[in-house]
Parts: structure tokens; sequence; C-alpha cells
């Protein structure tokens, strides 16, 4: 018999597109010593995700995970950073949260700042979705890459956006 550990189990869920089954294995996964920052952004994303009305009723979501599951992304990215050091997709999902599912305004220099922080891929493509601007596609598509062979949750969100990306030149 194979015994798969929470974080292998939780992505597997994932994939499979089981977001209550994957959020729980990922909280598991999460209490281990040996957690990777990959596995609280895929929870992340999850809870994120709960917070769309079309997510929600196609998994037909229990309105007590949907009301949780905002804040709970919110206190696992509050204490990421000390977990496991800067890392500019944290930030991003800080941002997104406000900018986005919250609707405060949020400007365009705290989408730059992502690009100071280590692992800045990702700010390529946020300031490409903000501003439309050319100059950062090259960036935002070689993150888009780095998230091509994973099937969770958050790897859908990102590639999302593949397909704008390649109507620019």
């Amino acid at each position: 018999m194979v015994v798969l550990d929470p974080g292998h189990l939780a992505i597997a869920f994932d994939s499979d597109r089981k977001p209550i089954a994957a959020a729980w294995a990922y909280e598991i996964a999460l209490t281990k010593s040996d957690a990777t920052l990959a596995l609280l952004l895929n929870l992340v994303a999850i809870y994120i995700a709960a917070s769309d009305p079309g997510y929600r009723a196609s998994f037909l979501l229990d309105s007590r995970f949907v009301d949780c599951a905002l804040e709970r992304a919110q206190d696992l990215l509050g204490g990421a950073t000390q977990r496991f050091g800067a890392h500019a997709e944290i930030h991003y999902w800080q941002l997104f949260i406000r900018d986005i599912v919250l609707g405060e305004d949020v400007s365009d220099t705290e989408y730059e700042y992502l690009r100071q922080l280590p692992n800045s891929g990702i700010a390529d493509l946020a300031l490409f979705l903000r501003t439309g601007s050319s100059q950062f596609v090259d960036g935002a598509r070689r993150f888009l890459a780095s998230m091509d062979e994973v099937t969770t949750e958050r790897a859908r969100y990102f590639l999302g956006f593949k397909e704008r990306l390649d109507h620019v030149s």
C-alpha cells in the first residue's frame, strides 16, 4: 500500500479539483516542519478562489468553508514571511486580496515593489496585468513557464493569463 504524505495528498486533491479535501490536506501538511512555501501558496489560492461566487457555485462549497476562507488566507499570508522568508508571491497575494477581492485602492508603486523581493518573477506578470505594458511580457512568460507542469488551483489561476500574453508581440 502506498501512503502519501499530506503535501502530496493535498496536491493530488488540488489537481483533481477537490478544493475542500485539498484545503484539509494542505492544512495538515502546513503543520509539519518540512512544509514548503509552495504548499502554503497553493492553499491560499484555493481560499481566495472560494471568495469568487462562480467558483463557490461550481464546486458547491459549503458556506462554513467559504465564510472562513478569505480570513484564513490572510492569516496564512500574514505569517508566511516569518516562516519562509521574504518572497514576491507572498506580497502579490496580499496585494491581490486588497486590490481585487476587497476592492481597495492599491497603487502601481505597491505592485512595482514586488520587483525588489526575492523570487520576483511574478512581478512582471502582475505589472503586465496592471499596466498592459509590453515591457513586462518576457518576464511574465518566464514566470508562467515555471507553472506549466503544475495542475493546482494556483497554477490554473496564473496559466489563465497565458492567452493574454500570447496576443502581445
